[in-house]
């Protein structure tokens, strides 16, 4: 009996499903092995301005095809994908507002806002001009940056009334009521 290429692809299938490790460690073996021919065939097929169009073209045909799959699969991923960065974009939030915060759960150091964490942010207490890290981040990067570096000083947590007002200002109208 001889094997056409389905039936081998299908064999290779079921082996890396049932012995996933062991597909990892015998695809990286042969890539080792291959390594330059492999960087090679990529550098002259991927290199070229027709080899793109043609992989472009094969790729819009692959997607008119497979319209419903490839709609179900991006769709669930999605999903997944979304509610796991949600998640650890909160947790992330929640343990950089805490250390910056005056006591052991996030609030505003200005106001003493602590009823949400939306309503919530990170404030450089000497102003953007005089920041240690790139100019252009924040948000979630600022968020990522600042776990990297071990919690720099500099920051603080205020709700986005009194960073807004301190903007604005330069100074809170809370603070201004207490001088």
């Amino acid at each position: 009996m001889v094997q056409t290429d389905e039936d081998r692809k299908l064999i290779a299938r079921k082996r890396r499903k049932e012995n996933p490790e062991k597909a990892k460690a015998i695809a990286r073996k042969s890539y080792q092995k291959n390594k330059e021919k492999i960087s090679k065939a990529n550098k002259i097929t991927r290199a070229t301005p027709e080899s793109k169009a043609k992989v472009k073209i094969a790729m819009d045909k692959w997607r008119k095809k497979n319209k419903e799959y490839e709609l179900k699969y991006r769709e669930g991923r999605r999903d997944v994908f979304s509610a796991q960065q949600k998640k650890s974009n909160y947790i992330r939030k929640n343990k950089i507002l805490t250390y910056y915060s005056k006591n052991n759960f996030p609030e505003c150091v200005c106001c003493g806002e602590k009823s949400n964490l939306i309503f919530l942010t990170l404030d450089h207490i000497e102003g953007r001009k005089n920041v240690t890290h790139k100019k252009r981040l924040g948000g979630k990067d600022l968020y990522t940056w600042i776990e990297k570096n071990n919690f720099p000083s500099g920051f603080q947590t205020l709700c986005h009334n009194c960073n807004s007002a301190k903007s604005d200002s330069e100074m809170c109208p809370h603070q201004r009521s207490l001088k």
